[in-house]
């Protein structure tokens, strides 16, 4: 089973933290610091 996740939130450290976490967990992540970036 694949399960991707998207975060959004300013904050790049705490986000790029998490982000490797559950990558280390088999999860894919995506970032976005704002809404701009997801368009």
């Amino acid at each position: 089973m694949q399960i991707d996740v998207l975060i959004i939130d300013g904050d790049k450290n705490s986000s790029q933290e998490l982000k490797n976490f559950l990558e280390g967990k088999g999860i894919n992540v995506y970032l976005a610091y704002n809404c701009k970036m997801l368009l």
